[in-house]
């Protein structure tokens, strides 16, 4: 008889681990400040940027679920705003660690894949908008969506 064959067998990444090895790498401190300075300029087309601290706590009451995995997302934030915008490539190489699509133009924001990964030095659940799209990368399932994000 011949050995069962697992059908889900294969190389698991979680990451969260990957993600905690590589900020074990990245300097922390103001770094992702620098960083999304940095990245609005690497665009080229970013005519203004600016941060915000919003202290502010919002009421979870309204969220959809799961709502003890946003209602954490509603207290204190960091806000970057650049004018420069995501196109369709960004959001793609946004979702890649350390294995940017952009790797072969060092020029350009994100050619690394390392940059935003400076941010889950201060955050969980990494949040970005862009025009209308909202996307979520969340490396300890905190949304419950089964697969570290969403947009």
């Amino acid at each position: 008889m011949a050995p069962k064959v697992d059908p889900g067998f294969g190389l698991k990444i979680s990451p969260n681990v990957v993600l905690r090895n590589l900020l074990q790498q990245y300097p922390s401190g103001g770094q992702f400040f620098l960083e999304a300075l940095q990245n609005a300029d690497d665009t080229g087309r970013a005519g203004k940027f600016c941060a915000l601290l919003d202290l502010r706590r919002h009421p979870a009451a309204a969220i959809r679920p799961p709502q003890a995995g946003r209602a954490v997302l509603q207290n204190e934030a960091i806000v970057f705003y650049d004018d420069a915008g995501f196109k369709e490539r960004d959001w793609r190489s946004l979702q890649f660690m350390c294995d940017s699509e952009k790797r072969q133009s060092p020029h350009e924001a994100g050619a690394f894949g390392m940059g935003s990964r400076s941010f889950f030095h201060i955050t969980d659940v990494l949040q970005v908008l862009s025009g209308t799209r909202l996307a979520a990368l969340d490396p300890d399932d905190l949304l419950e969506t089964g697969h570290f994000g969403e947009q």
